[in-house]
């Protein structure tokens, strides 16, 4: 219940932040610098689009996985989409910091990991590996290729482990 009235009141910001530009478009007419005004809409929509992903981020906290196996799925979605938030959404809050610190704000950064070439074909999460009842190491396999075919695949362990309500990465090697 606490997360439907989160994700209401997210909807209610983000209707209350929406800017009536009809009556901006009617103002630029009146303006002598439309340089100006087009710098003051753009500064406005980017303060916008910074508020929203605020608020979005603030949602995502909220959430987590459930399993082990949803941990290192969404770790290893997150590679195969070069998309940084799938993996900020399942880290442990040490390494949300760290994340934080390479990749910038959500706010002021695209969030994009890897690179164009190679990209991740496919991946195998293989079976988990307990080390304590909250703590499990889980390694991905990942299946590369490049515009000229595959190449060797490479694996990363996750050590997954819960902390609150939902199982996180706490960390990753090679």
């Amino acid at each position: 219940m606490r997360k439907i009235s989160l994700l209401i009141i997210v909807i209610v910001t983000f209707i209350s932040l929406n800017v009536d530009f009809t009556q901006a478009n009617n103002l630029k007419e009146d303006l002598a610098e439309n340089t100006t005004f087009d710098n003051m809409r753009d500064d406005l929509q980017l303060q916008k689009a910074k508020a929203q992903i605020h608020l979005l981020k603030q949602v995502l906290e909220e959430f987590g996985a459930q399993t082990p196996e949803e941990a290192a799925e969404f770790w290893a979605k997150g590679e195969e989409e070069r998309n940084g938030i799938f993996q900020y959404v399942v880290a442990c809050d040490e390494l949300k910091n760290k994340i934080q610190q390479e990749l910038g704000g959500m706010e002021d950064n695209l969030w994009v990991i890897g690179t164009s070439s190679p990209w991740v074909k496919s991946y195998k999460i293989m079976p988990k590996k307990e080390i304590d009842k909250n703590t499990y190491e889980i390694k991905i396999i990942y299946y590369w290729t490049t515009s000229t075919g595959e190449i060797t695949p490479s694996e990363v362990k996750l050590t997954v482990t819960k902390q609150k309500d939902f199982w996180c990465v706490k960390d990753v090697k090679p």
